[in-house]
């Protein structure tokens, strides 16, 4: 490793994602932030914070809820409370990262729990000066819990630390010093001076918390944060009380007290949350928001990262129009500040971590080798400088769909973060996607301003470009000759036509470049003297243990005997191995699934060694259809990821292929999402759905033949059932009818069709 950490990992994760089909820049985005030390193991969060699926669904907008998970390391010396304000910092970059520049307008709310009120205020605090679409996008706060004192002389300091010996039995005396309490009264007091003027609820328990003191069994119990003691003073704050110990807080029962206000709280907010932060915007574009100088005058900062600068001066009324001296014409310009500390480190990563993800060291190996720059030296370090190289240092990825490579450098970027100041994930499956990809590059250190009206491709792409081959913490395009502080990591995804990285590729600078790609010739379209790989299955071994570890089979006697005979049927196969695994929560053994397993086998002996994308691209298609439909029927919550799995690698070949089967499926794919949701259940998104296999279905159905009627026989049932409304349903329903019969002629034999026209006419009484 190149640098060594300053502060323990942290990472934003996306828990789930409610109404997934409305448009994505018209919802709300929810990020929990739990108390120190609280269990973060996957599975548990998840189930730990699973009454909030219930109350996100009962927003009725398209939500995300995310849980920011962070490490605190040793708990003396006061080492707690500056990882925890060192976190504040991280939280925001990670919330960058989750909202790119088409969803940093959705309204964004935090639910706090405890002691996790510091990271949460360190970065409201920071926000205020250096991340003004974070800022602006705030429209609510809960905090279950959280402690907020100003006064250093206030006694109820002491419950902070017994916040601590919640999770530590034993804590050490100099765990919260007064230098630490001076600290944290300075940040309490500088949130309260923020004068947030969003809805804030303030949740604190009037139960006593049972607490181990030092000593041989000592335990005693005290409410640990009353109602003075959460009152953080904000102008539209409300307290609530509940009847509940500190620990209990974060864990909602749907249908309590709590959860009730909350069901209000997050269905009356949202409604004026949009128009507020589209007024937001409005003023900062056009110059007359001026939270960022009034902030800083009343306030300072608490922050550890002392290198840590504002930006640009939002004030700045000197610009230039300047030419970029590589290669920038005169289409190719924009106007930048004189001077910008950027935003740095900076991790757009594009994808989550996948947490599932298994082995593979060997290839990870591999990249990091070819991408590591030997003998490179911390320039944070004893004053060291980084000598440029020359050129980028570059690694291709190659294989057919399904063999993980885009998991891999998914992988490598999270796990190699501390390696490089910068890493950037783009798309790179089409010129308009490259292009939105180097929008957010630009965008997310600062190299632009992400409220800048012009949007010029060429000018942006130049400007990533210029900054890449001089790797500058303080950028001056002025001002060449720079040495170079920073390393950056670039991927380019899904990469099947090279020719389209021309106008994008980095000429010099010192970084690296991970490409992935389908094309097994782009390494000779791009440099045959390039390293590079032609993605293997995975061993045997190596898939055997990853089965038996994603379907939670290590205790299972024989398991990783069935394990191993499954992975050799599926070739050792990642995309089959994952789908094997995703037969489980069907309630099918692995022993269940040999019979899948051998189909597998033989479709894929159909190809193997061919390399055919357009065959293996349809049998992914007919995977996930196949899962879609069947854990509809069997009421599994998967059925809806994988029939809009289904969709999207049909779209995929429409786009490819243009194959008028594919066409013509689009609404039947339309039709099962809708199916699917019911079973969550999400009215509202599958009726849309069912609107759009409907549109699509006209569009698709040649003239004179008959449209597939089930989409309005669905919405005919719906409308009866839901709506009481006989006369909706059936004019839903009867043009569908009218049209059969003059197709097919009038038949008197019962059919589901007389039989739907006649139940909706008597209204299901």
């Amino acid at each position: 490793m190149r640098r060594p950490t300053q502060t323990c990992p942290s990472d934003l994760r996306l828990l789930f994602h409610i109404s997934e089909l409305r448009a994505p820049q018209d919802g709300i985005d929810i990020i929990v932030v739990p108390d120190v030390w609280e269990p973060h193991v996957s599975e548990k969060r998840t189930k730990q914070y699973s009454w909030l699926k219930p109350l996100s669904a009962a927003t009725d907008h398209d939500t995300r809820v995310f849980i920011f998970e962070y490490d605190i390391g040793p708990d003396e010396d006061g080492a707690v409370w500056r990882q925890l304000l060192a976190h504040g910092p991280g939280l925001l970059d990670a919330i960058r990262q989750a909202r790119p520049c088409n969803l940093h307008r959705r309204p964004l709310f935090f639910i706090c729990h405890g002691l996790g009120s510091v990271v949460l205020k360190q970065a409201m605090c920071l926000a205020h000066q250096d991340h003004p679409s974070t800022c602006h996008a705030l429209a609510g706060i809960v905090f279950l819990g959280a402690p907020h004192l100003t006064s250093t002389d206030d006694t109820r300091w002491e419950n902070w630390r017994s916040l601590l010996r919640l999770y530590r039995k034993e804590l050490p005396k100099t765990a919260l010093r007064p230098q630490d309490v001076e600290i944290l009264a300075q940040l309490c007091q500088q949130f309260s001076n923020l004068d947030l003027q969003i809805p804030i609820l303030s949740v604190y328990e009037t139960l006593t918390t049972k607490l181990r003191e030092p000593g041989p069994s000592r335990k005693t119990g005290k409410i640990l944060v009353d109602k003075s003691h959460a009152a953080v003073q904000a102008e539209k704050e409300e307290l609530f009380g509940v009847s509940a110990s500190h620990t209990e807080l974060h864990a909602v029962t749907p249908g309590s007290d709590l959860f009730n206000r909350l069901v209000v709280f997050f269905q009356s907010v949202p409604q004026n949350a949009l128009a507020a932060v589209n007024a937001a915007y409005e003023r900062l574009e056009t110059g007359l928001d001026f939270s960022n100088s009034t902030f800083r005058s009343a306030t300072g900062l608490v922050d550890f990262e002392q290198d840590r600068e504002a930006t640009a001066d939002t004030s700045e009324s000197k610009e230039r129009v300047l030419l970029n001296s590589r290669g920038m014409d005169a289409a190719g310009f924009d106007v930048i500040p004189r001077a910008r500390r950027l935003l740095l480190p900076c991790y757009s990563l594009g994808q989550p971590r996948n947490t599932t993800f298994y082995g593979r060291k060997q290839i990870l190996d591999q990249v990091h080798d070819a991408l590591a720059f030997p003998g490179e030296t911390d320039p944070t370090v004893n004053g060291a400088e980084i000598s440029a190289p020359s050129l980028p240092r570059v690694f291709i990825i190659c294989s057919m769909g399904g063999m993980g490579k885009t998991e891999i450098a998914i992988e490598y970027m999270h796990s190699h973060k501390a390696d490089f100041d910068a890493i950037f994930w783009v798309n790179s499956a089409s010129e308009a996607k490259l292009n939105a990809g180097f929008r957010d590059v630009a965008v997310k250190p600062g190299l632009k301003n992400e409220t800048d009206p012009r949007d010029d491709p060429i000018a942006t792409r130049n400007i990533v470009k210029a900054w890449m081959s001089n790797p500058v913490r303080v950028w001056d395009l002025g001002s060449p000759g720079q040495v170079p502080d920073v390393r950056w990591l670039l991927v380019f995804d899904n990469v099947d036509d090279p020719d389209l990285l021309a106008d994008f590729w980095p000429t010099d600078g010192a970084g690296s470049i991970l490409i992935t790609s389908r094309n097994p010739l782009v390494t000779l379209d791009i440099s045959s003297e390039l390293p590079a790989i032609d993605l293997p299955p995975m061993p045997i071994k190596e898939a055997s243990l990853c089965l038996q570890k994603l379907s939670s089979r290590e205790d299972e006697r024989g398991g990783l005997e069935t394990c191993a005979k499954i992975a050799s049927q599926l070739g050792g196969l990642p995309l089959a191995i994952v789908q094997m695994y995703i037969l489980q929560p069907s309630g099918h053994g692995l022993r269940d699934g040999m019979d899948f397993a051998v189909l597998s086998e033989r479709v894929l002996e159909s190809f193997a060694g061919e390399k055919d994308e357009a065959r293996w691209t349809r049998l992914l298609a007919d995977c996930y259809r196949y899962q879609g439909i069947t854990g509809t029927y069997m009421s599994d919550p998967a059925a809806v990821t994988n029939c809009k799995r289904w969709l999207g690698v049909l779209i995929d070949r429409i786009e490819k292929y243009g194959d008028p089967v594919d066409v013509k499926t689009i609404p039947i794919a339309y039709n099962e999402i809708g199916m699917a949701l019911m079973r969550v259940p999400n009215l509202a998104e599958a009726k849309r759905s069912w609107v759009m296999s409907c549109e699509t279905l006209e569009q698709v159905t040649d003239p004179g033949e008959l449209v597939f009627p089930f989409p309005w026989v669905h919405r005919a049932l719906v409308a009866a059932y839901y709506s009481e409304d006989p006369e909706s349903a059936d004019s839903l329903i009867t043009p569908i009818l009218k049209r059969r019969e003059e197709k097919l002629g009038v038949d008197d034999t019962p059919t589901i069709d007389p039989a739907q026209s006649v139940t909706f006419r008597q209204g299901y009484s």
